[in-house]
């Protein structure tokens, strides 16, 4: 290879990166988005203070990261989705919480909410362990400390549900 070739190389395969690295942020946002309808939705639907309480939070950080990611996106020169994942998490989310509400079984609302936070988070440790590579140090950061986050709401959500199972 001469070396104007490694040099266009080297630019083709930073590029390329850089779109791998905007996709993979952006599936985040998608993922985040599906978790405040879903939130938004099951606010909407339930009675409870601690519930609505809860769901509200859950809404907050799913903003703030979306609002995090979306600058990050737009740093490496992409554009953020504005929609919704097409993995059908809020659909599969909402079409159980919906279930729930006709019983107003708290316990199952909880469960289809620990369902949902499973999910969210099987995500995100699959971008911190799959797409590792497009992520720089700085990100990587970002979403670490984001997963974080999402994992101590999923661990209130657990603790909610397992108190309602000891006193039932």
């Amino acid at each position: 290879m001469k070396y104007p070739d490694i040099i266009d190389h080297l630019k083709f395969t930073t590029f390329m990166n850089t779109l791998q690295t905007i996709e993979v942020v952006n599936i985040l946002i998608e993922v985040n988005n599906d978790r405040i309808e879903a939130y938004e939705n099951a606010s909407k639907n339930v009675t409870e203070m601690d519930l609505k309480l809860l769901f509200a939070r859950f809404i907050m950080t799913s903003k703030a990261c979306c609002d995090e990611l979306k600058k990050e996106v737009l740093k490496l020169g992409g554009t953020p989705v504005t929609g919704n994942s097409t993995s059908r998490l809020i659909f599969k989310f909402w079409m159980n919480v919906k279930a729930s509400f006709a019983t107003n079984e708290r316990l199952t609302i909880l469960s289809s909410c620990e369902s949902a936070e499973h999910e969210t988070i099987g995500i995100y440790s699959d971008v911190m362990e799959k797409e590792i590579d497009y992520l720089d140090h700085e990100l990587q950061a970002i979403i670490f400390a984001q997963h974080i986050k999402i994992k101590s709401e999923y661990a209130s959500i657990i603790s909610l549900r397992i108190q309602l199972e000891q006193l039932n």
